[in-house]
């Protein structure tokens, strides 16, 4: 009799116990806040359930996707899950992670595959109002005396395809990078990925687990824009890859993939040093990262405006360190009001390959 209470007792606490973990992350959320978004993106804030103080139409998936991003103990859950999945099964937890050869992580959203796959191509129609777009923008600026510049970072799985996942096919023999370099204008528009393919045998330009190139990746992208552009409009000198000192530095670092995944522990990655120039400029903070200005005295006396994103973080210095002043603003939404106002000297953008349908060129 004694043993069946002391079953008893021990299966209402074990049901307890399982019913409290599964309504801790819940109520957690009423009680507990994690302001650290991993995934690198706004986190659903819960005043999106309602409009203009009337609960909507559509409030129960609200819901679902209110609580699945902000229960408690989201971060550790994931973390705790994706360690299981990667060393028991290999594979990642986070549908937009891919786990390629070799231990390289790729980004894997929807954006990316397209691009990768070659299934975000253009047809004649849709490449011809493309390109009538930017050449209407490239004119525009020309007659209001501002050079406009334009230059696509490559997706890290274009220039190290060969540690993407081998069932991952692509479909087309040509990509849009490819497309828009026989019909835009050199004048104007620069794919880096060839140039970037070439420089492979310097060592590693990416990280392995993250989506973006390394502070050698980003140098050699900024001196192939300088070559190609500066030396030829603004009678620049040539820069020469062998005129600089760069060091390869093994160092600890948590990719945003790996962020993704939800590890804490930062990895082995290859770094490089590498010695530009001696120009030190100053940063006025607009809106944090997002929109900054950078001066330099000692800078070429040009105003230069930069439509940037992620992967400019890695080049941004060498821009400051040549001109007399810079401002960077984080999105693809020219502003040509903006730029014809604060009479700029150049316009530069800058998107990574997989991006390109999120640029917006005023008509």
């Amino acid at each position: 009799m004694k043993n069946i209470v002391n079953f008893k007792i021990f299966e209402i606490v074990f049901v307890s116990i399982i019913i409290s973990l599964c309504f801790l992350p819940g109520i957690g959320i009423f009680f507990f806040e994690d302001n650290v978004s991993f995934e690198k993106r706004e986190k659903i804030a819960f005043n999106t359930i309602l409009e203009k103080g009337i609960l909507r139409k559509d409030i129960f998936s609200d819901l679902e996707v209110y609580f699945s991003d902000n229960f408690y103990l989201r971060r550790q859950i994931i973390h705790r899950y994706s360690k299981i999945n990667n060393k028991w099964f290999g594979l990642p937890l986070v549908n937009e992670v891919l786990i390629g050869e070799d231990g390289w992580l790729f980004f894997n959203n929807k954006h990316l595959m397209k691009s990768y796959k070659n299934l975000n191509i253009l047809d004649e129609n849709a490449l011809l109002m493309y390109k009538e777009k930017f050449d209407n923008f490239y004119n525009t600026l020309k007659e209001n005396n501002i050079s406009f510049y334009f230059f696509l970072a490559p997706n890290k799985s274009s220039i190290y395809n060969e540690f993407m996942p081998p069932y991952i096919k692509k479909i087309n023999d040509i990509s849009r990078a490819e497309q828009m370099s026989q019909n835009l204008n050199s004048n104007y528009f620069l794919d880096l990925t060839k140039d970037i393919k070439s420089f492979k045998k310097m060592g590693f330009l990416y990280y392995k687990n993250d989506t973006h190139w390394n502070r050698l990746g980003g140098f050699l992208g900024f001196l192939t824009f300088y070559n190609t552009f500066l030396s030829r409009d603004f009678n620049f000198s040539k820069l020469n890859i062998n005129d600089f000192s760069i060091e390869q530095q093994n160092i600890f670092r948590k990719g945003d993939l790996d962020n993704m995944l939800g590890h804490e522990e930062e990895k082995d990655a290859i770094d490089f040093k590498i010695e530009f120039s001696d120009n030190e400029f100053n940063v006025e903070m607009i809106n944090e990262y997002k929109h900054f200005i950078t001066k330099n005295p000692n800078g070429e006396k040009l105003k230069v405006l930069i439509y940037r994103d992620s992967f400019f973080s890695n080049m941004y210095e060498y821009f400051s360190k040549t001109f007399f002043e810079v401002e960077f603003i984080w999105n693809f939404e020219l502003d040509l009001d903006l730029i014809i106002k604060n009479k700029y000297d150049i316009v530069i953008l800058e998107c990574v390959e997989r991006n390109v349908d999120a640029i917006e060129i005023p008509k």
